[in-house]
């Protein structure tokens, strides 16, 4: 499924931030770069969440256990364009389900194992999901949930599913028949999936009733690339991943960076400061992606970080005395993100902050003000304007909706006709000149004016 127009793929490819690589032959590259390099590793705790012990894969076994996930989904009727649900936790399986569902063409939706399956609802009744792919995590039987929710057309898998269940075995321990692989190969010849369709279908967590939002790898890589740059990552990094991958937030910042450095992508789920500290010295992690409480945990519990050279945080609040005790004393890079689940993205890395930075500032990349050195500030455009207006604020003080253009953003919601309508009033967030509004407040700074200082939701903070 496409959602750009020919006139956005062929002005963003003109200007060089879309290119014509997918999360598939990203993939393939990177496997045929580095066969041997350690590419995946679960939680040293994983049996605390789920039943089965941590294990660890090469690129090469990598290659093989998505080639053979490959084969068992299309085995089970999985087709370019089938919406596939997930509720995984943060395990191997998880980015090995991702890779086999980017090599097919179907669009992944992912829904956090914390969340409530209710929610499973209104995605049965948006998206009429083909499968769904979901675990034992904890005490809770997801499937079996799940099952409550979702249609009785829609297919349930499983990497780990009882003997005696209709749950079809995505197990990597178990490879796929020859017939089954050589059924791939005939597809994927068939079926070339292009960077310019939908990877992702992802929701508001928070909203009840709201369509889903489409983004293709275009626009995670273009979000990816800024992540990249602002956290100085490396060939052959190793990522530790404190962040879901069923959130923006995890895929946008970890999935495709993972590959695009030939990394060592080592999944954290039970973020207590000993479970992280312990994984970053035992895996020797260089960059490391930790939530702003759980970061804040860790710094201080006073140990030692000193193989981490930079840490990937934000999407949250964010403690400046933390940020200042990390860079003054371990020497670290903190790349604070600010993000929306369209895609609108703001990042404060090194290169673009002020001397008395706090964390609530973020480059303004209006056109007004200049000195600025990302990659970001060359392919993000943002304006801010009064709420209910199209109104541009200029001068300090004065709060107003944060509008960004870029790369990143998402094309438009995808709504199916028979769940809304005009009653319901989706309300599209993109202007007549390209700039999407992202519901939130922000002020030109007074001390900065060079930044914006964020404020708040615009919802709670405009009657």
């Amino acid at each position: 499924m496409q959602t750009s127009s020919r006139e956005s793929i062929e002005f963003y490819v003109r200007r060089g931030f879309w290119g014509e690589e997918s999360l598939e032959s990203l993939f393939r590259r990177t496997v045929a770069i580095h066969p041997g390099r350690l590419a995946l590793i679960d939680p040293p705790d994983r049996e605390s969440f789920t039943e089965n012990p941590p294990r660890s894969l090469t690129y090469s076994d990598l290659f093989s256990a998505v080639r053979d996930v490959s084969a068992k989904l299309l085995a089970a009727g999985l087709k370019k364009d089938h919406v596939v649900v997930t509720q995984l936790p943060n395990t191997v399986e998880t980015v090995i389900l991702y890779l086999a569902v980017a090599r097919i063409g179907a669009l992944l939706c992912p829904v956090a194992v914390d969340q409530s399956q209710a929610c499973l609802a209104e995605i049965s009744l948006q998206l009429d999901p083909f499968m769904y792919v979901g675990c034992r995590y904890k005490h809770r039987d997801l499937i079996r949930q799940a099952a409550t929710w979702l249609p009785e057309s829609c297919t349930f898998a499983s990497f780990h599913p009882d003997e005696d269940s209709d749950v079809i075995s995505l197990s990597i321990d178990e490879p796929a028949s020859p017939d089954q692989i050589r059924l791939l190969g005939q597809i994927m010849d068939a079926n070339l999936v292009t960077p310019n369709e939908v990877f992702t279908l992802t929701w508001k967590r928070h909203v009840d009733k709201h369509p889903a939002i489409p983004r293709t790898h275009n626009q995670w890589f273009a979000l990816a690339s800024f992540i990249y740059e602002g956290a100085s990552l490396r060939n052959g990094d190793a990522l530790l991943c404190a962040f879901p991958l069923s959130e923006a937030s995890g895929i946008g910042a970890f999935l495709y960076n993972w590959l695009m450095a030939g990394g060592r992508l080592v999944m954290a789920e039970t973020l207590s400061p000993e479970n992280l500290l312990q994984q970053i010295k035992d895996e020797k992690i260089t960059c490391a992606g930790i939530p702003p409480q759980a970061l804040t945990e860790l710094v201080q519990s006073g140990e030692d970080l000193s193989s981490v050279r930079s840490v990937i945080t934000g999407f949250a609040q964010l403690d400046t005395d933390i940020v200042q005790q990390l860079s003054s004393e371990s020497g670290l890079t903190v790349l604070n993100c600010y993000g929306t689940s369209e895609g609108a993205s703001l990042l404060t890395s090194p290169v673009d902050r002020c001397s008395n930075w706090q964390e609530y500032l973020f480059p303004r990349f209006d056109g007004l003000t200049d000195g600025w050195n990302s990659r970001m500030s060359r392919m993000v455009s943002t304006r801010l304007r009064v709420p209910g207006q199209n109104t541009e604020i200029t001068e300090p003080g004065q709060p107003g909706e944060l509008f960004v253009k870029g790369p990143s953003l998402f094309d438009h919601y995808y709504v199916a006709s028979e769940r809304f309508t005009e009653e319901d009033e989706v309300e599209h967030p993109f202007c007549e000149d390209g700039y999407q509004k992202t519901g939130d407040l922000f002020v030109i700074d007074e001390e900065n004016p060079r930044f914006y200082r964020f404020v708040g939701r615009l919802d709670k903070q405009v009657s």
